[in-house]
């Protein structure tokens, strides 16, 4: 019961930040299907994190937290009266397919909710976490080179301390609901980036929606798919043509590959990311079965939130010079700047995706210069 307790509360808590970003989301997707309402608890949790990031620099804790809440209501609040009313309706629609994907990860580390060394880096970001609970300033110290600030970017531990901070949770439940929460950013990400383009479309947003969520967040490599069906031929024909599909796998023979690899019964979702010779691919939910908090994989549906700011600036038009300059240094750079501190592996798709919404718009992107720059 305590542990569904912790859940429940969890779930209030993104609630709220739902309820909190929704008139943000109708701010910055005016032109969008629904206002964005999918994706109003992206625009209440990216700008929280920056937040919390530069006031950490001087103090850190649940204050810290609170205080940086303050600002992003206050933002939604001024944005509310200057006109943002959301589809109140769809907002709550965005939440349900949030706590979906939240409980789907729930699910799964109920029944694999151990932190160990066969875990990847889950040693490493759980320091990391207990690390920031502790700090009373950011960077938080170096719990493995003890006197010593933090050399590492350390942006997912910090929202996942946050929440926990914020919730008044066990760090030991934190982890692994904060791996949950993120998996559901990604899930309604996807889910209100498909859908606004497939609606924009003239086609169905649910539908759109749903099959976004398959394709991001469950699917993974067609590669799967193919070394089970060798398992339907005989075993000398799999041998003999089985190569394009198996020769990647690591840590294993060729042939036991191929014996192994295609039957379903000894499959091992380990060997999935095995797809191109002597490279990794990790599709999201591959790395969220892993289950550490690592910037690569849980900055995912930030990403897709920044594709959904690009999508709003393509959208908007020339004489709106005010909005997409907003979209542009508000969202998407509020975007890059958490990836900064969270993940700067991410942070040239972020650029990437800024620059295609500049070249693709109908207005010239000079048009964002003052006037004097380009006379």
């Amino acid at each position: 019961m305590l542990e569904l307790a912790i859940v429940l509360k969890w779930l209030v808590a993104f609630a709220a930040l739902t309820a909190v970003g929704a008139p943000l989301a109708a701010a910055a997707f005016p032109r969008l299907p629904r206002r964005g309402a999918a994706l109003a608890l992206p625009a209440a949790v990216v700008p929280l994190a920056l937040f919390v990031f530069w006031i950490g620099q001087v103090t850190f804790g649940l204050h810290t937290v609170v205080v940086g809440l303050g600002l992003v209501v206050a933002a939604s609040a001024l944005a509310y009266r200057r006109g943002a009313e959301p589809e109140w309706r769809a907002v709550a629609g965005g939440y349900a397919v949030f706590a979906v994907g939240f409980l789907f990860l729930v699910s799964f580390r109920m029944y694999n909710a151990g932190i160990t060394p066969a875990g990847g880096e889950q040693f490493l970001h759980f320091g990391l976490v207990k690390a920031l609970l502790r700090a009373g300033t950011l960077p938080p110290e170096d719990f493995w080179f003890a006197g010593e600030p933090l050399r590492y970017y350390y942006g997912t531990q910090m929202q996942v301390a946050a929440y926990t901070l914020l919730t008044d949770t066990a760090p030991r439940y934190g982890f692994n609901l904060g791996i949950a929460a993120f998996y559901g950013f990604l899930v309604v990400s996807a889910y209100g980036l498909v859908g606004a383009a497939t609606a924009l479309r003239g086609r169905s947003y649910r539908l759109g929606g749903a099959l976004g969520v398959f394709f991001v967040a469950l699917a993974g490599a067609l590669t799967t798919a193919v070394r089970l069906g060798f398992g339907l031929l005989p075993r000398e024909t799999a041998l003999e043509y089985g190569r394009p599909a198996f020769d990647a796998v690591r840590h294993m023979p060729y042939e036991e590959a191929v014996v192994r690899l295609s039957n379903p019964f000894e499959w091992g979702w380990f060997y999935t990311r095995y797809v191109v010779p002597n490279t990794l691919q990790e599709f999201p939910l591959y790395s969220f079965v892993k289950s550490d908090l690592h910037g690569h994989a849980l900055a995912n549906g930030y990403i897709l939130f920044a594709a959904a700011l690009a999508l709003s600036y393509y959208l908007t038009p020339a004489e709106e010079r005010g909005r997409r300059l907003a979209l542009v240094y508000g969202g998407m750079g509020l975007v890059a700047g958490v990836f900064g501190f969270m993940n700067t592996w991410s942070l040239p798709t972020v650029v990437g995706l800024a620059w295609l919404a500049l070249a693709a718009a109908d207005a010239h992107p000079a048009t964002l210069l003052p006037a004097s720059a380009t006379a």
